[in-house]
């Protein structure tokens, strides 16, 4: 299973992270995933991308905006102003 917990790192401190960003595929094609022990759901793209990107013998730390983000607050996911349809 994959399993996910959320920190807090300084922004300015870049090495510490990967970033995922992109469209992760279509929203009602999920997969389930642990997030600090509560099950979400994801997309199949993020879940096969969580999946082989982790490592077996120590963590992996990932700044994934489809989980960081509230997808359904536009203000959240663009706090420039422009809409997102």
């Amino acid at each position: 299973p994959i399993n996910v917990h959320l920190e807090h790192f300084p922004l300015d401190n870049s090495s510490a992270y990967e970033a995922l960003s992109y469209v992760w595929g279509e929203p009602s094609e999920t997969e389930t995933i642990s997030l600090d022990r509560q099950e979400i759901k994801v997309t199949l793209n993020l879940e096969s991308a969580l999946r082989h990107l982790r490592r077996g013998d120590s963590d992996k730390v990932l700044w994934i905006d489809a989980i960081y983000i509230d997808q359904n607050n536009n203000r959240e996911r663009n706090p420039y102003g422009h809409r997102i349809g």
